[in-house]
């Protein structure tokens, strides 16, 4: 295990090093720089912090892996509608996320900027997810739809209120780059956990409370509270957790939006994200068919194969970091991409003779990968927000991150809509009650390519975007001294 460890240790430095040096933005050292004075964060705001984390990766995890069988097998809601659903809060947040951000920035009084949409997010997160899976009983399948849509669009909406200013929350608690990176990878680590909890015990939690519309609801009880608890213990652990006092600009919502889409480096950084997004994503729905249909498998191992993903991913998150200190984030960016990108090609040559071993050894090399994409571009955002803060002396971390969390679920959302498209170019016939329907030679290679050659060629191209994020690290500097942003603990 520890020869594995430092094996893949290895190629993951040589993919950093080897032929990416010169996405290393000239300038001082990575994350080396001194200027920034900021004391290390203690152990304990980290943990604090990053528990919402839990809450966050057991919130987004249950509804895309029940809310749809719930609907289609105990309301009678259509798949077509279930799939509205689904997509509804998606497009939901793109919309109100920027603006959410904008109203924690000018937020005033005891709790700070962000604390008190914690709260909010928290109990409202809470009480919609309980709601959630105990819909009415009836024979009308539209009264089911309604239902969970209304109460799906205002559970996303309460997670947007506390997920939103949380993600601004690593900008003002550091001046050091290196030392966000840290709570960045502390957070995404808890966001996997959160993942893995979400998708292992809600479908357990479920069955062992009778099945049926007994069991979700016992299941919704249990999980809503848990998440609203994760989510609380952030507010109470964050009390004393660095923040700033900024000063309320009079610019318009709209000016604001404008002034951060002109901004060279958030506008490069967010292509590039958006692009990994949707190959992830892509990736995800077709997952399934590549398990059932290309390896001949049972699906259960495409739970498996999942949890390899993202235990690989956890364990993978300090060397990511470790890395971002030693070659700098654009170029451990690069590296992750051409990593992940050369492990998803791989499926190309996938086929029902492939062991079992092999298939989840590819899903380790993904989630290696995907914990480097999700770790850096999410650190690299903080260090915009600051060059931002320091060249127009404001402090807008509510708003960019708005944007940027926007931004994410346009990938998550664009993502199955590319997958579905692929199955259809292919002529992909659907199954009912879990049936093998024959595939022509074409769906299956179609399957082939759309879990290898399309997001491969997503990741590379994000490279492209990655060219034109030439921030030097080191020049972020120090905001206290700016104006409209001053360093407080509250």
């Amino acid at each position: 295990m520890v020869l594995t460890t430092r094996i893949t240790r290895y190629f993951i430095e040589l993919f950093c090093a080897a032929g990416l040096r010169r996405w290393r933005v000239p300038g001082r050292p990575p994350l080396l720089d001194k200027s920034a004075k900021s004391p290390p964060l203690g152990r304990r705001l980290l943990l604090g912090y990053s528990l919402g984390s839990l809450g966050t990766g057991v919130y987004s995890t249950v509804p895309g892996v029940l809310l749809l069988y719930y609907m289609t097998d105990f309301l009678g809601v259509a798949s077509a509608l279930g799939a509205i659903v689904l997509f509804f809060p998606k497009i939901w947040g793109i919309l109100t996320d920027p603006l959410i951000g904008r109203l924690s920035d000018r937020t005033r009084g005891r709790f700070g900027r962000r604390r008190p949409w914690l709260l909010a997010g928290a109990i409202g997160v809470g009480l919609s997810f309980i709601l959630l899976f105990r819909a009415p009983v009836s024979a009308d399948p539209m009264v089911g739809f309604w239902y969970v849509l209304v109460l799906y669009g205002v559970s996303a909406a309460a997670y947007s209120l506390f997920a939103v200013p949380y993600i601004a929350m690593p900008a003002e608690m550091s001046e050091d780059p290196a030392e966000r990176s840290r709570v960045m990878a502390w957070r995404m680590t808890f966001v996997m956990a959160g993942v893995m909890v979400g998708a292992g015990f809600a479908p357990i939690l479920v069955s062992r409370f009778g099945g049926g519309h007994a069991g979700f609801g016992a299941m919704s009880l249990i999980v809503g509270a848990f998440c609203a608890a994760a989510m609380f213990a952030t507010f109470l652990a964050t009390r004393n957790a660095p923040s700033r006092v900024a000063a309320i600009h009079d610019a318009s919502f709209g000016a604001e939006l404008l002034s951060v889409w002109g901004d060279r480096l958030f506008r490069a950084l967010m292509l590039a994200y958006l692009l990994q997004a949707v190959a992830a994503a892509i990736g995800s729905a077709l997952l399934p068919y590549t398990v059932t249909r290309i390896l001949n498998r049972d699906p259960a191992m495409i739970g498996t194969m999942g949890v390899a993903t993202l235990c690989a991913g956890m364990l993978a998150m300090p060397l990511w970091h470790h890395l971002s200190v030693q070659f700098g984030k654009r170029a451990v960016f690069a590296g992750a991409a051409i990593w992940k990108a050369f492990v998803v090609m791989l499926w190309i040559f996938a086929g029902p003779g492939l062991p079992i071993w092999a298939a989840h050894l590819l899903a380790v090399g993904a989630g290696i990968g995907f914990a480097g994409l999700q770790l850096i571009p999410f650190s690299m955002v903080t260090d915009v927000i600051h060059h931002d803060a320091r060249r127009n002396g404001r402090a807008r971390e509510g708003v960019y991150t708005g944007v940027w969390t926007s931004c994410e679920k346009a990938g998550l959302a664009i993502g199955p809509l590319f997958a579905a498209a692929v199955l259809a170019l292919g002529g992909y016939v659907a199954s009912k009650n879990g049936a093998m329907t024959p595939q022509a030679p074409t769906a299956l290679l179609a399957i082939r390519l759309g879990i290898s050659v399309l997001p491969a060629a997503l990741l590379l191209l994000s490279l492209a975007a990655m060219r034109r994020f030439d921030l030097v690290e080191g020049d972020v500097g120090d905001l206290g001294s700016q104006e409209g942003a001053e360093p407080q603990r509250g």
